[in-house]
Formats: C-alpha cells, structure tokens, sequence
C-alpha cells in the first residue's frame, strides 16, 4: 500500500513525568514510498517498562482506515526512560532473556492501541527510521516489540511478536510487525524501542515514527 504523511503535527511526551515536549511535522518519504496523512495522538504517561501499568496508560482506538493510520513520531536522546529489552538473536517472542546486567539499557517509548470495534480487525504495525523535520537525524536501528493487552506484563519476556529488521530488506534498518489479528475489544500495547544504546556516539539517538495500520 501507498501512503504518504502530509502535515502531521504530533506531540511525544518521552519521559514519565517529563517536561521535555517533541513536536514534530512528520511530512517524510520512506524508502516504502509516500504516506498519507496519519491520525495524530497525544502520548500517555508511560510507568516503569518491566510492568507498565496499564491503569497509567491510555489504549487509543485503533484507526480502522488504512489510508489514515496512526502515527506517532519521537526523537530518542540521552534522557531516560530507559529498559532491558528481550535479546534474542534472532527475536522470538515469548522471549528467553533479556539484555545482560553488562549491557546499557535502551531508550523505549510505550503506546497501547483498542479495537473498539464490534469485528477482529488486523493490523500491521511499523517503527520507522527518517530524518526529523527540525534536523534530528534518523534513529540508527528501531526495534519493535507487542504485547497483547494493555501496558507491559511484569514479565516482559511475554512478548506477542518482535523485529528488528524488516525481513529481507537490504540497506533498511526500519522495523515491521504484520499480520497481527486484533479480536473485537482486544487491545496491543506496541513498544518501540532500539537495538543497543551509546549516546556518546549517536547510537540509540534519532528520530522516528511509529505507525499502525489497518491491513484488513
């Protein structure tokens, strides 16, 4: 499918309890092609990334148009949050463990998304990687995690589905979830975050946008 984002304005609360607002005009070209116009949304006060709270987060209804996805753009810094990812090389969900003590933790961002509809719906879900529109630079490598229901389970190996890198794409560092069938009332809490983190090099810094789109 062809889309192209034309003026979108979204604002990206990044931190829990921060004061730090991103706005950003995510009119970009992708290496998919244009974009149209996504739905904007307001970010919800994330909790603490082992057990989101899901009372803490608020699940947006699901944009049911395909031509009009949801879409949340964000820069990535060297401010918090922060969380231990699942590390599986390949990713597998569930996961069976999660970065090393050793490792830095990474930069995440959480959002939960409802089918209010009376029908299971599918979706497919993207994080993608391009330059920002006041001059930040891409993020260098998006990863993608779902979880089945409101907010992150205790237990954040208990992910639905993972990607790192779209499969089979050459020279594209973007990360894509399709498929994901969605039952009447269900909910997906999708957190995007990064694959390891050196804000002294730029590495787990950038910008991104964050789409879900229904693929009926």
């Amino acid at each position: 499918m062809t889309r192209s984002w034309i003026g979108l304005s979204v604002l990206l609360m990044v931190a829990c309890n921060s004061t730090d607002d991103r706005r950003g005009d995510a009119g970009r070209t992708d290496a998919g092609g244009d974009r149209d116009a996504g739905q904007a949304l307001d970010a919800p006060t994330t909790g603490d990334a082992a057990g989101t709270d899901a009372g803490m987060l608020e699940c947006f209804g699901f944009s049911l148009d395909p031509d009009l996805p949801d879409a949340i753009d964000g820069t990535f810094d060297a401010l918090p949050p922060r969380w231990r990812r699942p590390h599986d090389d390949p990713a597998v969900c569930p996961a069976t463990m999660l970065t090393p003590m050793t490792a830095a933790d990474v930069p995440y961002v959480v959002y939960a998304f409802c089918n209010n509809d009376s029908i299971a719906h599918t979706f497919d879900f993207e994080m993608l990687a391009q330059d920002g529109p006041t001059g930040e630079t891409p993020l260098d490598d998006p990863y993608l995690f779902l979880y089945t229901g409101v907010g992150i389970p205790t237990d954040p190996l208990q992910c639905l589905a993972a990607n790192d890198d779209i499969p089979d794409a050459i020279g594209v560092s973007d990360s894509e979830i399709t498929g994901i069938l969605v039952p009447p009332g269900g909910a997906i809490t999708v957190v995007g975050t990064t694959f390891t983190f050196d804000p002294s090099d730029g590495t787990g810094t950038g910008y991104y946008i964050l789409v879900a789109t229904n693929a009926d």
